[in-house]
This record gives C-alpha cells, structure tokens and sequence, in this order.
C-alpha cells in the first residue's frame, strides 16, 4: 500500500514546474499519502538529499519560475555506483513510488497492480482537461469514431465511461512496463523508452499525409477503424490523441532486445490453405489509446466479477495459436457456461458489444475485424495475390497479461481507505 511518495525535478527550468509540485502535494494530502521532495533530482537520490514537504514548503509558490527544490541533469546511469547509490536511499526513504518532473518525458515507479490504473487516469484525464469536445465542433463524426472501444450509453450515463469524444493538439503518451521489484531500474528503462516510442509511432501512424495512402499497408492505424465513407472527415478531423503500450515482465527470460520484433514473431500468424494466405491474425491489440485502455481494464474486471475461470481463459488463449475459428468456439463455449445471466449480460456489453466483435451481425468474439479487402482484392487473391486476405485481431492476450495486476474497484478503494 502506498504512503510515502518521493518527487523530484529534473532538467531545465520551465515556468509550471511549482505549479505541477504544488498539485501533487494538494493530491497526495487528499488521500493521505507523505510526499517526500527530492533535493536537486536525480541527484538528491544518488547523494541521500531528501526531507518530508510540508504545506508551508509550497505556499506561495503557484506562479514562481524555477523549482522550489532545485533540479540538476543528473544521470545515475552514467556515475559510479550511481542505480545502487538511489536504490539504497530510496529503501532509506521509505519511499513507495517516485514522481518525477522535467525533460520531455515523466517516469513513475508505482506498485504493479496500479500502474495501468494510474497511467490511463493520468494520460486521459491531461487530454480532457486539454481538449475540445468533438461533438460540438463537428456532430458529423460518429460518436468514439477513431476508437476500437465503444462505451455503451448507460455506461457513460452511470459514469463508468467519459461522457463525450475529444480532440486535442496536445496529448499524452506512455509506455508502462510491470516487472518484479528486483529487476534492474536500466532494464526496465530501456523497455519502457521502447514501448513509449511503439505508442507515439502509433499515434503518427494514425495521421496519414493525404487520403491516397493505401490501409492495407497498416492495418492498425487509427482512421482505418473507419467505415470507408467516414475515413475522409477523419483525416480532415486530425485526431491527435495518445495512445499507451504495455508489457508484463514475469521473468527475466521474457525481456527483449526490440518489442516490435518480438510481437511480429510471436504475436502475429498468417493462415494459409494451400500454399495461398487465406487471412491473417494479430494476437495483440497494443498499442491502445487512453479510452480503450479503460475498455480493457474494465473487461478484465468483468472476466474477475463473472468468475470467468483462469483455466479457461488461458485454453482459450491456446487455442488463438489454432486459427480464428477454433478460438472463436472455444470462447462461445466457455461463455455459454457462465450460470449466472447477469455475469454474461455485463460480460456481452463490455466485450461483445463494446469491443465490436460483430461482423456484418455476425458475432466473432474474442476477435475483431482489423481491416478487410475490397471485392476486387477478393478476386485477385483467389489468383494468388496477398492484398486480399482479411486482417483480425484479438485483445485476449493482453487481457491475460494483464490479469494480475488489475484489481477490482472496490478492492483497489479499499487499499487507499486503508
């Protein structure tokens, strides 16, 4: 459970520095937690330099330039003894989790089973305060357009989900890794700057120079989850929003040199009947914008509410390295086994329905359509052509990935109440 949080400032001076320090002080009183400011950045972990914040420490400080507690360009990577030196000042300290402000970027060390929670709070909730409503500027544009995540309207209306889509010029985007305590911090940089620059390449692939490109050559953009006669508005819309990827480290063994290879190989398969591709199968749905990442978390505790047993959820998984068709009755089956209605009503909305895994009526849970060739292209891959094979994917995986670190709302208010 978290009680003490450290923070610290790092880089150049920027004129919100305070105004940021100031704000997680106020937040951290509110649910009880210390805040521990860090004396100079980096190096105040390196060198011990750190004592409790008080109020009177960030009174009057909302519109001052600079940083009440100094900041420097520290790297503990490049001293001596330097990961070492933080890791035992941060055991010194007591500290829980890390906050850290300044540069381009901002890195957060929190416990496992809330990283995701906090990266979808925190990345969403930036871009609502900075956006601007879709609806008014536009009511042309579906409702969710460029999402794969569709909230339902009861759910929006009993705030389980925003109220109205958003635009906005400036955006989040994070990578978040989980991994076991004694990892070591460079390992899990590295992973995470791989993972934040898989998110951003999602978010420019999203955002084609001109209408011509073709879809076909990447499935997974955001405007080609559009109907063809809305992708035009799409690209005149621009959206802009961020998107997070994520990765589960269970053990050492499952690090990896290049994330995106990784996936390719293992998370990707191309079904053939003979010799020709019939379609292919994209076993992840990472990355994810800020809005599906709260459709996924959401899922997950649906799958845990219905008691949606483990053993069938990781058969179901094998049987996503069979083909669609197998994985596909395997889920139908397994769902059809939940006894209590209501588990499978709640379990149809957030996944069925939210997720669209229909296909012209036709259910296809636990996959969804990615991209899906043209009439023309259909005939050409009869000839032996590879443009007009159909593209699905699936969230299943990440939605096992994930499992253990998800916890239930009313667990996860009864740890911070505790």
């Amino acid at each position: 459970m978290i009680k003490r949080i450290g923070v610290l400032t790092g880089g150049g001076d920027s004129p919100a520095i305070n105004a940021a320090l100031r704000a997680i002080f106020v937040k951290s009183q509110h649910y009880g937690y210390t805040m521990v400011g860090i004396k100079n950045g980096w190096e105040g972990l390196v060198k011990g330099n750190a004592a409790d914040l008080e109020r009177k420490d960030v009174a009057g400080i909302l519109t001052l330039g600079g940083t009440k507690i100094g900041s420097s360009r520290t790297n503990p990577f490049k001293i001596e003894n330097g990961v070492e030196n933080v890791k035992a000042n941060i055991a010194r300290f007591a500290l829980d989790a890390i906050i850290t402000i300044g540069g381009d970027d901002v890195m957060l060390f929190v416990p496992g089973d809330h990283a995701l929670e906090i990266a979808q709070t925190m990345g969403q909730t930036l871009e609502e305060l900075l956006g601007r409503r879709l609806a008014a500027e536009d009511p042309k544009l579906p409702t969710y357009a460029f999402q794969r995540f569709q909230p339902d309207s009861d759910s929006v209306a009993r705030g389980r989900s925003h109220s109205l889509p958003y635009r906005t010029t400036i955006s989040a985007s994070a990578g978040v890794a989980v991994a076991k305590a004694a990892t070591p911090v460079y390992y899990l940089v590295e992973q995470v700057e791989q993972l934040q620059k898989s998110a951003k390449g999602m978010r420019k692939q999203g955002l084609p120079a001109a209408p011509a490109a073709d879809p076909r050559q990447s499935p997974l953009r955001l405007e080609d989850r559009l109907p063809e006669d809305q992708r035009r508005l799409a690209w005149r819309q621009r959206w802009r929003g961020g998107t997070v990827d994520f990765l589960v480290l269970k053990s050492m063994d499952v690090m990896t040199s290049n994330v995106r290879d990784f996936r390719e190989r293992a998370l990707r398969r191309e079904m053939r009947e003979n010799d020709k591709l019939r379609e292919s199968l994209i076993l992840t749905g990472r990355p994810y914008t800020w809005l599906e990442l709260e459709g996924l978390l959401r899922l997950m505790r649906s799958l845990k509410r219905a008691e949606f047993p483990p053993s069938q959820q990781h058969a179901l998984h094998r049987s996503l390295f069979l083909g669609r068709l197998p994985a596909q009755v395997n889920y139908l089956y397994f769902f059809s086994r939940l006894t209590r209605s209501e588990f499978r009503e709640a379990l149809a909305q957030d996944f069925h329905h939210s997720w669209a895994t229909f296909d012209q009526g036709t259910p296809t849970p636990p996959w969804r359509r990615a991209s899906a060739p043209k009439a023309a292209d259909r005939a050409e891959s009869v000839n032996g052509s590879q443009h007009g094979t159909d593209t699905w994917e699936t969230i299943w995986h990440d939605l096992l990935e994930i499992a253990d670190f998800v916890t239930l709302k009313e667990e996860a208010d009864a740890t911070i109440s505790g």
